[in-house]
């Protein structure tokens, strides 16, 4: 981070998107920043010809054991994805990596198969992304699943006439209080139009990072 007549702040970042990204910095040389306060933000890498300057705001700060944790929004997106090299703007996909958690108001209806005859299983959207979501089911259905990684994820987001069905993988399994809870990866290669379907999740995605951006401006 740069700090205009001293030494910068260095510090590793932790999650990125499209709109900002999230930086951690270890004690004792961490920044003293205000909420709302802009600063530059300099990247370097050995991927990079030369470090990007990045003006941005400071949407959030949390204080983590042993290190403290700025979120930053950028506040020209637009130049710097015009600025990026193909390499560079992967880590910025907001589409590959960011989650994003559903509108408590809005019903997310989610139901998983175990693909073996059995009627679909409810579960509880936690969050989700273009790639995977994380579920959560109660602990007794956990049964149904435990001879298969791979299931039918089927989702009807608000507002939408088609529901989503995909085949994923459950990457995890979870004990949180009296629920199950599964990470579950989509499989572009077994879920009929993919693209399409992740046009769908996209859309509602971009819809909830609006509604949490204005909460925080």
């Amino acid at each position: 981070m740069h700090n205009p007549g001293g030494s910068p702040f260095v510090g590793h970042l932790v999650d990125t998107s499209a709109c900002g990204v999230a930086i951690r910095f270890p004690p004792p040389n961490w920044p003293n920043l205000t909420v709302g306060q802009e600063i530059d933000l300099v990247f370097t890498s050995e991927k990079f010809n030369e470090p990007l300057r990045v003006a941005v705001r400071v949407q959030h700060r949390t204080e983590e054991a042993g290190a403290r944790r700025y979120g930053f929004r950028f506040l020209h997106p637009e130049q710097l994805d015009a600025h990026l090299c193909l390499t560079f703007r992967e880590y910025f996909n907001r589409r590959k990596m960011l989650r994003v958690f559903p509108d408590p108001n809005d019903l997310v209806r989610v139901t998983l198969e175990a693909g073996h005859g059995e009627p679909p299983v409810e579960a509880r959207l936690e969050n989700f992304s273009a790639i995977g979501a994380a579920v959560s089911l109660e602990a007794e259905l956990d049964a149904e699943f435990v001879e298969t990684t791979r299931v039918g994820f089927s989702m009807q987001l608000p507002n939408c006439d088609r529901c989503v069905d995909l085949i994923g993988n459950i990457r995890y399994r979870r004990l949180v209080g009296a629920r199950i809870h599964y990470g579950i990866e989509f499989d572009p290669e077994l879920s009929e139009d993919f693209g399409r379907q992740q046009d769908i999740i996209n859309e509602y995605k971009t819809k909830r990072e609006q509604q949490w951006l204005r909460r925080s401006a």
